[in-house]
């Protein structure tokens, strides 16, 4: 019984060393530069997001005082909302791409 002891707590040690080491030897570091990279990226599309929700309001606006017809306010309405929508994909694919990359930093 006392060597089963004995030889759960080397594993043990074993294995808490080579946690604690695992970081120290990993090739796989994200560098400050990806992290502004990936900052960047996102506020090109937060930008871009923001803009695109303005072109829809000053769009509903003008169609307010009828200065654009229903056809074009109607095909303008769709492309704007078409690439607002794939904006937010992109800005939900960036957060996923952030968390998980947070997650690896902090399980290393």
């Amino acid at each position: 019984m006392l060597t089963f002891l004995a030889i759960a707590v080397g594993a043990l040690s074993l294995w808490v060393l080579l946690s604690a080491l695992r970081p120290l030897v990993e090739t796989t570091v994200v560098t400050s530069a990806d992290w502004e990279r990936l900052e960047d990226e996102s506020m090109v599309l937060l930008e871009r997001r923001d803009r695109l929700v303005a072109e829809l309001r000053d769009l509903e606006f003008e169609a307010a005082l009828n200065k654009i017809g229903a056809k074009d306010l109607a095909e303008l309405r769709t492309r704007f909302e078409l690439e607002a929508l794939a904006v937010e994909r992109q800005l939900e694919e960036n957060a996923d791409d952030y968390n998980t990359r947070i997650e690896a930093d902090v399980e290393a």
